[in-house]
């Protein structure tokens, strides 16, 4: 098992209910409300996130990307909070065949990561802008736990991202080419532009 960095620097009452969860699981219900809430505060006081290395990418610039983003959609929200870092994620082969992740938001480190087998020709930019939209939004809305489930995408989420004019276009881009971008980043090589539509 390996665990988070983070943990590194807890304190030694974390590694006991760490230790009694791997020994009891759900029934060490005292250690499981704790790591919860250790676990939520790790999530809301990020660490800095100045050495994380940033990817510019070979097709489209995320640093660009992003402050259009920011400034046409978010800039209100980001006066008020440290921006996040945007970078593509490592670039390494795909074993997925159903489903891809295009991108993801670490609030542990204040860090969006977009999957680089967006970064190519054949897709446009408001998709790849769509999705660092997506997940800066994860920044301003944090996931809420609702009994023992985690809700990454709440009512408030859903209805700021329908806001966004490109929603529409963005969604049905992504559902009509999903299998060419799984098999773009399976294989490891770009999409044919002639194949889209």
């Amino acid at each position: 098992m390996v665990l988070h960095r983070r943990f590194a620097d807890a304190d030694p009452e974390v590694w006991e209910d760490l230790a009694k969860w791997l020994r009891s699981g759900r029934h060490a219900r005292a250690a499981c409300r704790r790591l919860d809430t250790w676990l939520d505060r790790m999530r809301t006081d990020p660490v800095e996130p100045a050495l994380i290395p940033v990817h510019p990418g070979d097709h489209h610039q995320l640093g660009k990307i992003a402050r259009k983003v920011i400034s046409t959609h978010l800039a209100e929200e980001f006066n008020e909070r440290r921006t996040p870092v945007v970078t593509w994620a490592a670039r390494k082969r795909s074993t997925a065949r159903r489903g891809l992740r295009l991108g993801s938001y670490d609030s542990s480190r204040d860090l969006v990561r977009i999957h680089p087998v967006l970064d190519q020709s054949a897709v446009p930019e408001w998709v790849v802008a769509f999705v660092v939209y997506h997940e800066l939004l994860h920044a301003l809305i944090p996931s809420q736990r609702v009994g023992q489930r985690l809700i990454h995408h709440g009512a408030d989420f859903r209805s700021r991202e329908q806001s966004h004019p490109d929603h529409a276009r963005a969604t049905e881009w992504e559902k009509t080419h999903l299998h060419r971008l799984i098999r773009s980043a399976r294989r490891g090589k770009p999409m044919r532009r002639g194949l889209l539509r």
